[in-house]
C-alpha cells in the first residue's frame, strides 16, 4: 500500500480489473481500521470512538463521489483531538 492514502485509495478503487478493485469504503477501512489492526493498536486507533485517539483529516469533498480521489485536497488535519492543519486559513 502507497504511504499517501488518497493516492492509494484511487489506485485501488480503480484497479484494472473488478476482482482487483476494491469500493471506497472497503479501501478507506484498510488504511484506518485495517491499519491499527495491522499494528496490533486497533483498541487505540483506527475508528473514531470514545476513548480512541481522535486522528482524521477533513478532505474537501467526498470520496465517494470525486472521480479523482488522489486529487482531492486535506482542508484539516487533528491529531489527538489537536488541529495541526487547518487549510482553510490559506
Amino acid at each position: 500500500m502507497p504511504l499517501d492514502p488518497l493516492f492509494g485509495v484511487n489506485q485501488v478503487v480503480t484497479a484494472p480489473s473488478p476482482e482487483q478493485a476494491l469500493s471506497v469504503t472497503d479501501a478507506i477501512r484498510a488504511y484506518t481500521a485495517g491499519g491499527a489492526y495491522a499494528g496490533y493498536d486497533e483498541d487505540r486507533l483506527g475508528s473514531i470512538e470514545v476513548g480512541k485517539c481522535a486522528d482524521f483529516a477533513v478532505l474537501a469533498e467526498s470520496p465517494w463521489e470525486s472521480d479523482d480521489i488522489a486529487d482531492i485536497d486535506v482542508e484539516m488535519t487533528v491529531v489527538g483531538g489537536e488541529l495541526v492543519y487547518d487549510g482553510r486559513e490559506d
